[in-house]
């Protein structure tokens, strides 16, 4: 579709639209697991929303008084039900299709997780695995992937710089502590993604890479000069922005781009006087969701979303599924628009710039996709030989002390896996990525072994079934210690298996010092360990394969753990 007639159809829809259906524009609202309910009804129907950000977490469901999960479902499936949701926005007059929007950064960040996809590195572990072009291969992948489902926008890439190296937040999820390496591998990643045809929203602009907090938790102000902000934080913008078609708004304050100390979030100074006039971004601006601790210990949910939209943001992100709550704002915004507080014209303005994007990206052209096809992808041998390239490739070896690894065939072995499950209450235990992974991989190697399988952050319970386990006859302990967004160090258990003067092999997906500042004899990297990962791991442990990654920032290994 040319630009001409991409505008003449935006005149059109906006002419058509009662204010109520302009304010659901900019607001992108939640659905989760696979079962339509009455609020996504609402959500579309009622509220108008522009897109939902879909989560597989499955919502509750009661059944014959017992309470279970939503059902595993497989691609072809969730392709399906998002042509449903499809059809119910295209029952509307003006017919606007949704888009579905997710984060799929790679490792433990990964919306989409079911059937089999594949799951890459996270954004460290592919500067990690190879050269800037190999971003390309991919985003391209990913997104490929995502587009046969019917995503049409990711909230990615992590543009943050993560130049604190106690960022509880950040961390592997960015390319990384070099402004310039960040720069080069975030110009690739975009356009992988737009081969793929899929929207990109960079976040957490204008960087969150030197926060000490989680803006999930609470609000921070980065205390950042100007000067430094544009060399560092924001160079992976700037270098990039012609091609950044939306961004996403960090819920931080920023005292030298406004003294104010609003975060960014709200700040008309950053988003419309800074980002818009002085750095000249013409996209789609988008809020981080707007339940985070960040914002909420601020305002009211409905008024944070009001004073975001008056300050310049497009769309407000709503990761809600509580109907009150969603109604709230949607009035919110409706009454503030009607009281002056927000001019229609910055409404309509929003709207234009979303249904842009959603016409130069053939979502009005193609809405629904084949959903007996939305497989095939995930199946595509190219991408399933990408994704281990890219996986064995960032493995490492940090330390090996007593020439320890390759572990002999012969050895007794104590595995202590952690379990992935309890993620964010979204991963499912599935014949991929299920527990227990990692020990049936080793089964292949050695079968004289035992087994302790923990929560990913490790409970009481959990140190006890360690403890139970531990014995001195032991010829090696080999313990995964993977983290997800936390600095928790595995310290204390590695002192209680060292306790026991039992050689550690101890395995990590994060390079920062939480994580390797480790007193085990023997260190693994890797950036993706689960699925293929634990086979390559595996492999790697009884040296069947070699380490091949790079370590992937500017401080050392050696300087890290001195941290």
């Amino acid at each position: 579709m040319d630009n001409n007639l991409i505008e003449t159809k935006i005149n059109e829809i906006i002419n058509k639209m009662t204010l109520e259906q302009k304010v659901g524009q900019t607001i992108v609202f939640c659905f989760s697991g696979s079962f339509l309910n009455k609020l996504v009804y609402r959500q579309i129907l009622d509220f108008n929303c522009a897109g939902l950000r879909i989560h597989q977490n499955p919502i509750p469901v009661t059944i014959h008084g017992a309470v279970r999960p939503a059902p595993y479902i497989l691609p072809e499936q969730y392709a399906a039900v998002l042509n449903e949701l499809q059809d119910i926005a295209l029952s509307r007059n003006p017919e606007i299709p949704l888009h579905f929007v997710l984060d799929q950064e790679g490792d433990t960040s990964s919306n989409y997780h079911m059937g089999g996809v594949q799951i890459f590195p996270s954004q460290t572990g592919i500067v990690a695995s190879g050269k800037p072009e190999f971003a390309r291969k991919i985003a391209y992948a990913a997104g490929k992937q995502l587009r046969a489902l019917g995503v049409t926008w990711i909230h990615s890439p992590v543009l943050d710089v993560n130049s604190n190296y106690g960022n509880p937040e950040i961390q592997e999820r960015s390319f990384g502590d070099d402004a310039a390496v960040c720069s080069q591998y975030a110009k690739e990643y975009l356009q992988g993604f737009k081969d793929a045809n899929i929207i990109t929203a960079s976040k957490h602009f204008p960087g969150r890479g030197d926060s000490c907090a989680d803006a999930h938790n609470e609000m921070t102000s980065l205390n950042i000069p100007k000067e430094v902000l544009l060399s560092r934080d924001l160079k992976p913008y700037i270098d990039n922005l012609e091609n950044i078609p939306s961004i996403m708004i960090a819920h931080s304050a920023y005292p030298a781009l406004d003294p104010s100390n609003l975060p960014a979030t709200i700040s008309k100074t950053i988003l419309t006087d800074f980002l818009r006039g002085e750095l000249g971004f013409k996209g789609v601006i988008t809020t981080d969701n707007m339940e985070m601790e960040g914002i909420v210990k601020l305002y009211p949910i409905p008024q944070a979303c009001v004073k975001a939209i008056g300050a310049g943001v497009d769309i407000v992100l709503m990761k809600c599924e509580d109907e009150k709550v969603c109604e709230q704002t949607f009035n919110g915004i409706v009454q503030a628009v009607k009281n002056g507080e927000i001019p229609l014209e910055r409404i309509e303005e929003a709207n234009r710039r979303v249904l842009r994007l959603k016409m130069q990206y053939s979502i009005f052209d193609h809405p629904k996709v084949d959903a007996e096809k939305a497989a095939c992808p995930i199946q595509d041998k190219e991408i399933i030989e990408l994704k281990e390239t890219a996986i064995r490739n960032g493995i490492q070896v940090l330390r090996n002390e007593n020439n320890l690894l390759p572990l002999k065939k012969d050895s007794k072995i104590i595995v202590i896996e952690q379990s992935f499950y309890k993620l964010d209450q979204q991963h499912t235990d599935d014949f991929y990525n299920g527990a227990g992974k990692l020990m049936t991989e080793i089964l292949k190697f050695s079968r004289n072994l035992t087994h302790v399988l923990i929560e990913l952050r490790p409970e009481e319970k959990d140190i006890e079934k360690i403890k139970a386990k531990l014995s001195d006859n032991y010829d090696v302990v080999v313990l995964s210690s993977w983290s997800r967004r936390s600095t928790w160090s595995f310290e204390p258990i590695i002192k209680m298996i060292r306790d026991k003067n039992l050689p550690l092999v101890n395995l990590i997906n994060s390079c920062y010092p939480h994580a390797v500042k480790t007193s085990s004899d023997a260190i693994v990297l890797s950036f993706q360990p689960r699925g293929f990962g634990a086979k390559a791991l595996a492999e790697l442990l009884f040296g069947i394969t070699k380490a091949a990654g790079k370590w992937p920032l500017k401080k050392s290994f050696e300087e890290m753990i001195q941290i």
